[in-house]
């Protein structure tokens, strides 16, 4: 989901929730809003439990204040834009301009939401295949190549892949 607004179609069985927005995310029980209400800041990502996991709604507002208090379990150790990957048992937070070399593979998704390109190389050293995902996508990698690459790169290039 991308762009302010609320969303009411049905989801069911959430597992994370990665707010690159700049705004606030709600989570409310009821499509019009009503009965129980979760807040999740923007710049990091959250694991869902209980009740998160099938909101009636949710709405990305307009708001970028943090929330008092943030709902969910935050993965990420600082709020700001990032790409985030998780194979259900292990999740990363990837920051620019940064080259990650020790990272917990396999990635089977991966968010890009940190303004910048991010490249799954083959090996450590850059060598090998590359592989380029642009900004405000999320990507599926589960059984690429992507799924297992030899670091992570955020670099500083702005412009689509």
């Amino acid at each position: 989901m991308s762009g302010t607004g609320t969303y009411t179609q049905y989801i069911s069985s959430l597992g994370w929730l990665v707010n690159n927005t700049g705004f606030r995310v709600w989570f409310h029980q009821n499509t019009n809003g009503s009965g129980w209400a979760d807040c999740f800041d923007h710049g990091n990502a959250f694991e869902l439990t209980g009740r998160d996991q099938n909101p009636g709604n949710i709405q990305i507002t307009t708001n970028s204040t943090e929330c008092s208090p943030s709902s969910g379990t935050k993965l990420c150790s600082i709020d700001a834009e990032m790409a985030f990957t998780t194979n259900f048992t292990t999740d990363g937070c990837y920051y620019s301009p940064v080259t990650y070399t020790s990272i917990p593979t396999p990635f089977y998704y991966l968010t890009n939401g940190s303004g910048y390109r991010v490249w799954l190389h083959e090996n450590k050293n850059s060598s090998g295949w590359a592989d380029c995902f642009s900004n405000n996508n999320g990507y599926l990698l589960y059984t690429t190549r992507g799924e297992i690459p030899g670091n992570l790169q955020v670099n500083t290039t702005r412009t689509p892949c």
